[in-house]
Parts: structure tokens; sequence; C-alpha cells
């Protein structure tokens, strides 16, 4: 028997993901789906299921606290607004005095999370393309197909950008970008892109691929066939390894800052011979995968501070950042 809270009051942000780590996986703080940027990544009305018995009322401010209110992202401009059924008479956007600031310990005592029966699809299949590298569904290519439709070229016929607010939506690269084939510089900035597929490979003239600010953890092992291909920035992707297949590239800029759950490097990248800048600061990784501290320094473990040390040696004009 589920009981419900007498009144509604604030979740901190850090006891959310708990509490949806919970739902899913059996383990509050699970590092993957606090990884997979779960609050994020989900639709409003993907997110009332994991704090039943609670019903989803919209947005709020802090200056307005309403509700059961989770905050959704570090700063404290937007939160969701969740209330009680208690409150169910109240409009969508109805707001109610906040009350005082509970435990997760106290959420858990509302509802037991092995009966919450409901799972987010979205998370699920943003989990699976994770982790599993599971192909995307027919909508998910529809929806990329449609972002790219409205995409045009910048820079004279250079620059081929994907670029979305925070509920990152577009989670996938259409199959077939051939008809941005003079694009030399790929961007993908604040999207749920979760893989470099081998669409990249229909951009033969590439040259650089910037990208910031999104749910990347897989490239295609055939990235080495984008023979112009010089500089590979993915500032602060969720990426745990790189294909080997990148020792093929003649890459001079490779930029990992923030990558804080990269676990290894290649060994191939050593026979890299045209590096100029590697920037590896904000990598290190430590214990089961969990994310670094600030502060810390890559390479994280005697393997991959070989590999450091052999792209050094194989180039010694390349400037390389740890820190």
């Amino acid at each position: 028997m589920l009981r419900r809270m007498g009144e509604p009051f604030e979740l901190a942000g850090s006891d959310a993901y708990a509490w949806i780590s919970l739902v899913e996986t059996g383990r509050p703080n699970d590092p993957d789906v606090r990884f997979g940027g779960a609050l994020g990544d989900l639709p409003l009305a993907e997110l009332a299921p994991y704090f039943a018995p609670c019903e989803l009322v919209g947005w709020c401010v802090p200056d307005k606290k309403a509700g059961w209110a989770i905050k959704a992202k570090a700063s404290d401009r937007d939160r969701w607004a969740l209330i009680a059924p208690d409150g169910s008479g109240l409009g969508g956007e109805a707001k109610t005095p906040a009350g005082p600031r509970r435990s997760l310990d106290e959420l858990r005592d509302v509802t037991d999370p092995a009966q919450v029966e409901w799972r987010s699809k979205a998370l699920a299949a943003g989990l699976a393309f994770l982790f599993l590298g599971v192909p995307p569904t027919a909508e998910a290519i529809a929806t990329a197909e449609k972002f790219a439709a409205k995409l045009k070229l910048e820079g004279g016929g250079d620059l081929l950008q994907f670029e979305e607010g925070a509920n990152h939506k577009l989670r996938c690269l259409p199959p077939d970008l051939s008809r941005f084939a003079a694009a030399r510089r790929l961007s993908l900035y604040n999207t749920g892109v979760r893989q470099l597929s081998d669409a990249i490979l229909t951009l033969p003239a590439l040259e650089s691929i910037h990208v910031m600010y999104a749910l990347l953890s897989w490239i295609t092992p055939r990235i080495g066939e984008l023979a112009r291909l010089q500089d590979l920035s993915l500032q602060n992707a969720p990426i745990r390894e790189l294909p080997p297949g990148i020792a093929k590239l003649p890459l001079r800029k490779l930029d990992l800052r923030g990558c804080q759950w990269l676990r290894r490097l290649p060994a191939e990248l050593a026979s890299i011979t045209t590096l100029r800048t590697l920037v590896l600061a904000g990598c290190a990784a430590h214990g089961e995968g969990l994310p670094a501290h600030h502060g810390n320094q890559f390479p994280p473990d005697p393997e991959a501070a070989a590999v450091v040390a052999a792209v050094r040696a194989a180039n010694p004009a390349c400037e390389i950042t740890l820190r």
C-alpha cells in the first residue's frame, strides 16, 4: 500500500537523481543513470512516475516555489514543479507554497520504489544507446531527418552545425548527410546525440569535429576513413573509450577536456606523428568508472600513462595538457 504525502515539499537535485537511479536500477546514485543525464533528458511528462504518488503541474522558478520541486539543472533558474495529489484540484500551472526541504529517506517512506511500475521509455532507450550501442529507432531517425532538413551550411559552405536546447530531443544523426558533403567542419552543441555513427562518413571533406555538452558516448570504428580530419574535440562528452581507428587520422589536435568517464586511451594513439595539441584536462577516472574530482590528473593508471608517454615520444612538438 502506497502512503500519500501529507504536504508538498522540495527535493534537492542530487536526491532526485538518486531516486530515479533507485527506481530504474535498484541502486541509489547509480553512476550510469546519473551520467546518462536522466533529469535533463526526460520530457516533463515522464518525470511524474518517478515521484509517484505525485502529479506534474508545470514549470516554476525559485521565487515561486511550488509543490514537490526538483532542481533540473545546476543553476537555480528552472525547476520542475511536482505537487502531491492532495492539490490536484489546482490548475496545470497553479502554484502552492513549498514546504520544508526533505530527505531521500522521507521520500522512501512515501512510496516503495519497487512498486513504481512505470519506467521512462526515453531513459531506457537512452541508456541502451549509451552502453549497448543499440541502433536508433525509426522515430529517432525521423526526428533527426526533420532536424537536418532545416539545417544549412554556414560560413560559405564550411560549417554544419547541430545545436539545440537542454531537452536534448535530437538523439541521433541522420544516416545520410551527403547533401552537406562540402562541410569541412561539423559541430554538435548541447544535443542528445549519443553516437558519431557511420553518418559522418558521408561528410568526406571533414577537417574538424567539435562536440560540446552532448551525450556522446560512442564513435564509429570507421572514423579513420575520414582522411582529412585533423581536429577532433569531444569536450565534456560522457565517452568511455576511443576507437583505435582514430590512429589512422592525420590528427593535429585531440581535445578531450572534461571527458570524466574516459577509462582508457587506445595504444594505437602512439602511432600518430602529426599531433600538435593533446588536451586531457579533467579526464581523470578513479574507482569503478566514477567521475573525476576537480583537480585530478589524467592518466589514471600505468597503462594510460604509458600511452601518454608514447604519444609524447612520437610527437615531440606536441603540447600535452593533463591538468
